[in-house]
């Protein structure tokens, strides 16, 4: 009988009690759904700022972090404290609170940018993994598909992201009934009249679902150092035809599975390529699902975790 791995999983943000999601509380959910089919290898406890009553009552092995928050260094801390054995790593997934990270106390780094883990391998082990989707909750509900929705974008606006991808992606899509979903759309002055509101993270499904396009946008700086964000995993894990802003690393991933804006033009192009064959593209769709369930599930990242942390013993 294999020994038991207890396992924490840190992220910023767990069963708010404001109905506050972050991206790491959803990520953190796929690697707990995933560490959960193999209950006799793995026991998981979640932790996240306000949520740390149980650290001192918990028996820990290898901690994964999953986004910057002040309270790390003290929760690092106290967790050493009552496991003097245990592996801890952060997931560097952006650059929110960079400075800060490079100086926790862990046992190693990863991160979904080669660029980046090369730079933290001069700090502690650090191994490149990229993100996944959850596929038994990411997934295609009803086939064939119910459409609702032409083109949808999901995600928060934030005034200092790109003007020019903005322009090359949503406002291309802005004459195919565009709908936008997340916070802070309203105040955008061009597109403010497709926000639809933040959406419900039981909704997504629904929408990747319901929706002929989805459209994707990363943020500069991610871009730059070839970091693909979850919208994409798990939108594709939905079967959905995708439009993004190219860069090299997201076609090195999935190929001719997206549809790639490089010049001005294109995303119209590929709007309406989809919309005008979208009958005679539908077998495609499960060549996508595919391609994320056999490569890029969470199910996928757990033996990487583990593989890892028997690394660092």
């Amino acid at each position: 009988m294999k020994q038991i791995i207890y396992i924490g999983l840190h992220s910023q943000t767990l069963n708010n009690s404001g109905g506050i999601i972050s991206g790491s509380e959803i990520t953190t959910n796929g690697i707990y759904n995933a560490f959960l089919k193999y209950q006799d290898e793995f026991q998981v406890l979640r932790f996240a700022p306000g949520n740390y009553e149980n650290i001192s009552a918990s028996i820990l092995d290898l901690v994964i972090i999953e986004g910057w928050h002040p309270s790390l260094p003290e929760f690092i801390s106290v967790v050493r404290k009552f496991n003097a054995k245990v592996k801890i790593l952060f997931w560097n997934l952006s650059f929110y609170g960079f400075n800060g990270v490079v100086k926790l106390d862990v046992d190693g780094f990863l991160s979904n940018s080669r660029k980046n883990t090369h730079l933290l391998n001069r700090i502690k082990p650090a191994k490149y993994l990229m993100l996944a989707a959850d596929v038994d909750t990411f997934k295609l509900i009803n086939s064939p598909k119910t459409v609702e929705r032409e083109v949808v974008y999901l995600g928060m606006y934030h005034p200092s992201k790109s003007e020019a991808v903005e322009k090359l992606i949503l406002h291309e899509a802005s004459d195919f009934n565009l709908e936008i979903y997340g916070h802070g759309w309203e105040t955008n002055p061009i597109l403010n009249s497709y926000s639809k509101g933040v959406l419900p993270y039981h909704k997504m499904v629904s929408l990747y679902n319901s929706s002929k396009v989805v459209l994707g946008v990363t943020e500069d700086r991610q871009r730059k150092f070839g970091m693909i964000n979850n919208r994409v995993f798990e939108a594709l894990a939905c079967g959905a035809f995708f439009v993004s802003e190219h860069f090299i690393e997201l076609e090195q991933t999935f190929g001719d599975l997206i549809f790639y804006s490089k010049n001005i033009g294109d995303t119209r192009k590929s709007i309406k390529i989809i919309l005008d064959n979208y009958e005679q593209f539908n077998s495609q769709r499960f060549n996508i699902i595919s391609f994320i369930r056999n490569n890029h599930s969470y199910e996928h990242r757990t033996h990487e975790f583990i593989s890892f942390y028997h690394d660092l013993l």
